[in-house]
């Protein structure tokens, strides 16, 4: 039954990883796409705009010659109620047409250019000829198609002559051609094939840039899938050896009360005897810690439980005291302020959190050893702070304490520099924080800040 659920588990891994990879290059995939389409909406985007720009000057200089040129029924125009509407005069009549804000003062004088132009009109074929001799560069490749419409929508005229547009044409835009007539061109524009040729670099560059940026990002997702794994099974292990360990040292536990029974002197084999049951309960607590540490680090989620953190933080206060009693005697003072005992957290993971603060107050301390415990709650979060009088950390080190395996030089104390590591990880896990503040010679106070769960929270 466990190897099948194993294999399960292994096929389920696999595919996730697979899932993951066909999502990466989906979407390096579409953002190539978008790329290289925001590339060509800008480049039609530039092309309509000079199109349009040169087809409206070319109208706009043909019929303002014309209009200058011009005599007999038109007589000319003028604006009235402060420039919201033009009057133009043809003969003996008057004809008031209001603008619209949004007109732009450029296009009003281009249609009344047109009205006054009556003699000679621009046709489609003169406004090509004209377009044409203009258009150079890559407006000079495009296929120019005018059309001629009234002011319901008719095609009145189109030039060059088609049967009907082609599929792929796109509006270039419109001109209005007069107040009076409410004529208007639209100017299509059709790309050539050649004309798509220019976006194979982009894309192929564009493609290699993918193709890397897929492959960095598929080498990553799977060398932390694989981190992920090894350090799983890291942990499991080490779990599994620290817990098979536990038999042969409780056997050395017997062994040595045997050792003091028979021991040819009485005081001095005691003696041997207390001493060895001190350092066997520091291996067995310590091999405990680390099978919890495991466990904790293992785990998805946090098992939360209601917890007397005053009476937890007064047993740890009270265990370091013991063990260390005969070498230090430290004294260490509690602080509690908060208006509950009871709250609703993690027993194993604020018992290696002070557990370990304290082992390092302790050990890092000389001479007369002061330790206060603080509990006090700041906005939606606990806090808890162990401050001592030791030696202190530097400047330098303080950046570095929570690496892995770091240890601070010249402290002429042993350790493996993976307590502070495994308080940090915990911390991050509990969703807190961990602040420090320390003065070489002055002491260290570390601050753990904890959101204040509700039993409705999952973690």
């Amino acid at each position: 039954m466990i190897k099948s659920c194993r294999n399960v588990w292994e096929k389920f891994s696999v595919t996730s990883e697979v899932m993951t990879i066909l999502m990466i290059i989906a979407l390096v995939l579409f953002l190539q796409f978008w790329g290289v389409k925001a590339v060509y909406q800008h480049d039609t985007f530039r092309i309509e705009k000079e199109l349009y720009d040169c087809v409206r000057w070319q109208v706009e200089d043909w019929n303002h010659k014309g209009s200058m040129a011009c005599g007999g029924g038109m007589r000319g125009y003028y604006f009235q109620e402060g420039g919201r509407e033009v009057v133009v005069i043809r003969g003996d009549s008057s004809y008031v047409f209001k603008l619209d804000a949004k007109d732009r003062i450029e296009d009003v004088y281009l249609r009344l250019a047109c009205d006054l132009n009556v003699l000679k009109p621009m046709t489609l074929q003169i406004l090509d000829s004209m377009v044409g001799e203009n258009l150079n560069g890559r407006l000079g490749e495009l296929f120019v198609i005018f059309q001629r419409i009234d002011s319901t929508g008719k095609m009145l005229e189109v030039f060059p002559r088609v049967e009907h547009l082609p599929e792929k044409v796109k509006l270039a835009g419109n001109i209005q051609l007069g107040f009076l007539s409410g004529e208007s061109i639209d100017v299509y524009y059709l790309l050539p094939r050649e004309y798509y040729k220019r976006y194979i670099p982009l894309v192929v560059w564009m493609l290699i840039a993918g193709g890397a940026l897929a492959g960095l990002a598929i080498t990553f997702v799977s060398a932390y899938r694989r981190q992920k794994e090894k350090r799983k099974y890291q942990v499991k292990w080490m779990g599994d050896d620290l817990h098979s360990l536990k038999t042969p040292v409780k056997e050395l536990n017997g062994i040595m009360q045997w050792f003091e029974l028979k021991c040819s002197e009485p005081e001095k084999g005691q003696q041997k005897a207390k001493r060895f049951y001190v350092r066997l309960n520091e291996i067995l607590q310590g091999m405990d810690e680390c099978m919890l540490v495991c466990s904790i680090l293992h785990k998805t989620k946090l098992k939360l439980t209601d917890v007397n953190l005053k009476t937890l933080l007064e047993d740890l206060i009270n265990q370091q005291k013991e063990a260390n009693k005969g070498e230090k005697s430290p004294k260490i003072e509690l602080d509690y302020q908060l208006s509950d005992h009871t709250v609703y957290s993690s027993v194993e993971c604020l018992t290696l959190i002070v557990r370990n603060l304290l082992d390092n107050a302790v050990k890092y301390s000389k001479d007369e050893i002061r330790i206060w415990v603080r509990v006090y709650k700041a906005g939606n979060k606990m806090v808890i702070e162990v401050e001592d009088q030791g030696i202190g950390i530097s400047d330098k080190d303080q950046k570095v304490i929570f690496n892995e395996y770091y240890r601070v030089e010249g402290t002429g104390e042993n350790g493996s520099g993976r307590g502070l590591p495994y308080v940090i990880e915990i911390v991050e896990k509990m969703k807190g924080k961990i602040e420090v503040k320390s003065e070489l010679g002055k002491g260290s106070c570390f601050k753990i800040l904890i959101p204040v769960w509700k039993k409705k929270d999952e973690k």
